[in-house]
């Protein structure tokens, strides 16, 4: 998919939320659309996406048909998404597939087969011990991870780098493990599209 139709599909799935269509939590994506489509150019269609609550474009740069989406959607699924064919993983605890993207990745070097693990994570969750302790795991036994920081500055609501006092942006210099960073600013809240609904 192209950055138009990503922004549209994450428009019209705003616009039903409004309306009260949806009455689920749901995540939005915007503003890093460039970023994601520029990693996803490296994912292939055997490779493990693991990530949070924030998935929608995420699956469907992974191959997720947009219809199929939208019903997991209006499900209620939007914040802990899992397409098994698509190996696409997401929950809506924070950290929560960080464990699961290690096990994966350790199956798969077990097995001698040729696939990797990306793992997206926030910035918050990056300050997390679950998420350096499975590095340096994946680091010491050179498992096929890379770990993907999408650096919105918040952690729901609060301000990332003022809850763990500090002023500098994320630096991702861990050796022996491939580690991509990227930041970006959303018009949409944590949760909804930014208008109070009633249903």
């Amino acid at each position: 998919m192209n950055k138009d139709e990503l922004i549209a599909f994450e428009t019209s799935i705003a616009d039903e939320f409004n309306a009260g269509k949806i009455p689920y939590p749901i995540h939005l994506d915007n503003g890093n659309e460039d970023a994601l489509i520029d990693v996803f150019k490296s994912v292939k269609p055997k490779d493990w996406v693991f990530g949070s609550w924030r998935l929608h474009y995420k699956a469907l740069l992974k191959g997720v048909p947009p219809d199929e989406l939208r019903a997991a959607i209006r499900r209620g699924e939007s914040m802990a998404l899992r397409f098994d064919e698509h190996r696409l993983y997401g929950s809506a605890i924070v950290g929560g597939t960080v464990p699961i993207a290690l096990g994966t990745a350790l199956s798969i070097k077990r097995r001698g087969r040729q696939e990797h693990v990306w793992l997206f994570v926030g910035d918050m969750v990056w300050h997390s011990g679950i998420l350096h302790e499975t590095m340096k795991y994946a680091e010491n036994f050179d498992l096929p991870m890379t770990v993907v920081v999408e650096d919105n500055g918040v952690s729901v609501c609060t301000d990332t780098r003022e809850v763990w006092g500090v002023d500098r942006p994320i630096l991702c210099n861990t050796p022996g493990i491939e580690i991509i960073r990227y930041q970006y600013r959303s018009k949409y809240p944590h949760a909804g599209a930014g208008q109070r609904v009633q249903f």
